[in-house]
């Protein structure tokens, strides 16, 4: 077996939205999330899976994302918990809004927490591009939020990365698989 590793950049689609409101953030240069009760923003992503070999067995999937900034100053969401979701139904960056975003699994498939500096941010999504990869589920993406979002205005906080939009640092979909090695190369390689 040979194990190979793919990075899938820029994501086809990728947006945030605020909860309740028909605005359309698709094509800013960053996506947020927000955890003030009753406007709580949270992350869109969909990546295109079709490089992965298709007799490939998975090892790895992470979605990536490049944490540059929170607001405001006074409250940092350092060590709040943020998790990716998979998304139940179609959407585009173009048109998905607050109030026609899809819902997204009640069960998270990876948690993580905001770190103490900037940087990239991993969530293992392994298990859902199997299923993905394997026919059993659709490949509508990720929803990303922060796990409790019914903060005050007082100690809530936008936690910002760079979209595709931006000139650098795309989100990104990291995959490491293994793929069987053909006979012929096992015997040139002898």
């Amino acid at each position: 077996m040979g194990v190979y590793s793919l990075t899938i950049k820029p994501p086809t689609d990728d947006a945030y939205i605020e909860e309740a409101l028909p605005l359309n953030y698709g094509s800013e240069t960053y996506l947020q999330i927000y955890d003030a009760g009753g406007s709580p923003n949270r992350i869109y992503i969909r990546f295109d899976l079709s490089s992965i070999p298709t007799n490939a067995t998975l090892l790895t999937a992470k979605i990536r994302l490049y944490y540059y900034a929170f607001e405001p100053a006074n409250v940092n969401p350092r060590g709040r918990s943020v998790s990716a979701h998979r998304v139940l139904g179609s959407w585009s960056e173009d048109n998905i809004t607050g109030t026609n975003n899809p819902s997204f699994a009640s069960t998270a498939t990876s948690t993580t927490t905001i770190p103490s500096s900037f940087g990239w941010v991993e969530w293992d999504v392994l298990s859902d591009v199997q299923n993905m990869l394997a026919g059993n589920v659709p490949n509508y993406g990720w929803c990303i939020k922060y796990d409790y979002e019914n903060r005050g205005t007082l100690y809530a906080s936008r936690a910002k990365f760079r979209s595709k939009e931006y000139d650098g640092y795309d989100p990104e979909l990291y995959v490491e698989y293994a793929i069987p090695e053909s006979f012929t190369k096992e015997v040139r390689d002898v």
